[in-house]
């Protein structure tokens, strides 16, 4: 007589079961836990942000009148500029002649603004665009050759003097959104060219 451990065909047909019946149970504890997952996660949201660069105006100052207007990338990337100029009559306090500040072309029979000829700047609305990106550390080419007063208006103070601001204003040259669009675009509205340089036509 064979002796040694033997099984049953009652306890062979229980254990396919009892597998089944724990497979059956693995798989809805996953998918239970799948939709707990995509019930209780917040979507990620792709969001981009164009960021500004850090500028300086380079200038050189001649008594009254400004020289040589260049606006220099001071960030660790590529940006493009663009200029604001902002004339005031001012006194030596920084207070501004009249209730508003007066437009660009307000008194523009009042004062000079020279441009090299040639420039490669572009006036579109209120801003001059440099249109092609400037490299970390670099100029731009010279904006204004030349700022300085013609004439007075009678109806100035004598403490207010012409006050002329170069505001620059720089922003990455690199980085798209999630449609594809530029920094430059989704910031300035100004799409840029397959030479790299703005459209701004």
């Amino acid at each position: 007589m064979l002796q040694g451990k033997y099984m049953s065909k009652e306890t062979f047909r229980k254990k396919p079961l009892l597998f089944l019946v724990s497979m059956m149970l693995l798989i809805l504890t996953i998918g239970g836990t799948l939709a707990y997952l995509l019930d209780t996660t917040e979507p990620i949201v792709n969001t981009f942000t164009p960021t500004g660069v850090p500028n300086h105006v380079v200038e050189t100052l001649d008594g009254s009148v400004k020289r040589n207007v260049q606006i220099q990338n001071d960030g660790v990337i590529d940006a493009y500029v663009r200029v604001a100029v902002v004339v005031n009559w001012a006194d030596a306090n920084g207070n501004v002649y009249g209730a508003e500040r007066p437009k660009l072309d307000e008194y523009e029979q009042h004062y000079s603004l020279s441009q090299p000829s040639p420039t490669d700047w572009v006036k579109k609305g209120d801003y001059y665009y440099f249109p092609r990106r400037v490299a970390s550390g670099g100029t731009t080419e010279i904006l204004f050759s030349e700022c300085s007063l013609l004439k007075k208006p009678v109806e100035i103070p004598e403490n207010y003097n012409l006050s002329v601001e170069i505001i620059g204003q720089t922003i990455q040259a690199d980085g798209v959104d999630a449609t594809g669009k530029p920094a430059v675009e989704l910031a300035w509205g100004v799409a840029i060219k397959a030479d790299g340089t703005l459209d701004l036509d």
